[in-house]
C-alpha cells in the first residue's frame, strides 16, 4: 500500500478502536489531537526502513533521528513488517510513551500508535508482495494464500485506489457522520 492509504487505514482503525472509547468522555482537546497524530505516525512507522519514507519527510530535520533506526530494520519489509517487529516496537514505544504526562492519556496515545502500526502490517499482508510475519524466517505471507495471489492488492495499483481506498474511506466517513456530535465536542468545536 502507499503512504496515504496506510494513513487512511490507520486513522480509520484508530477511530473504531480508540477514539470510540473517548466519545462522551470529558478530556482535554490535546488528547484526541495527540491520538490523531500518533495514528498518523504509527501508520507510517513500519516504512521507516526505507531511505525515502514519508515519515522522515514529514518530520523534516527530526527525520534524521529515524535514519538511526534504519540499520536495525534489516531492509524494507523485514523486521518492521513482522510479528517480532510489532512486539519490539510495542515494548519500546510503551516505555517511551511512559514519559508523556498522565493527563494526556499516554495509554490511549500508545494504543492509537500500535493500532495504526499493526494496520500498516495488515494492509501490506493483502498486497502481492506480502509480509515476513515470522521474520527472521524469510517466507513472505499474504492473504489470500499464494494459490489465490491474483486476488491480492497491487501497491499503487487500481485495486488499491478503486477498491481498498473507497471501502476504507466509506468506513471512515461513516464513523465521522455517525459520531459527529460527540466528535465535535471531543475536539472542542
Amino acid at each position: 500500500m502507499t503512504g496515504p492509504t496506510h494513513e487512511l487505514i490507520g486513522l480509520t482503525a484508530v477511530c473504531y478502536f480508540v477514539v470510540s472509547k473517548l466519545l462522551g468522555v470529558d478530556v482535554p482537546v490535546a488528547v484526541p489531537v495527540a491520538i490523531v497524530l500518533a495514528s498518523i505516525v504509527g501508520a507510517e512507522f513500519p516504512d521507516v526502513d526505507q531511505p525515502a519514507n514519508r515519515l522522515s519527510k514529514k518530520l523534516g530535520g527530526a527525520g534524521i533521528l529515524l535514519a538511526l533506526v534504519r540499520p536495525f530494520t534489516m531492509g524494507h519489509r523485514n523486521l518492521t513488517h513482522s510479528l517480532l517487529g510489532i512486539v519490539l516496537v510495542g515494548l519500546l514505544t510503551r516505555w517511551l510513551f511512559g514519559y508523556i504526562p498522565d493527563w494526556l492519556r499516554p495509554d490511549l496515545i500508545w494504543l492509537a500508535f500500535m493500532v495504526a502500526y499493526t494496520s500498516h502490517v495488515a494492509a501490506d499482508w493483502i498486497t502481492t508482495q506480502g509480509v515476513p510475519l515470522l521474520w527472521p524466517y524469510q517466507e513472505m505471507f499474504g492473504f489470500p494464500p499464494d494459490s489465490l495471489k491474483r486476488l491480492r492488492v497491487n501497491t499503487g495499483g487500481f485495486e488499491e485506489y478503486l477498491i481498498t481506498v473507497p471501502i476504507v474511506g466509506f468506513l471512515f466517513v461513516t464513523f465521522i457522520l455517525t459520531n459527529r456530535t460527540d466528535l465535535l465536542r471531543l475536539f472542542g468545536i
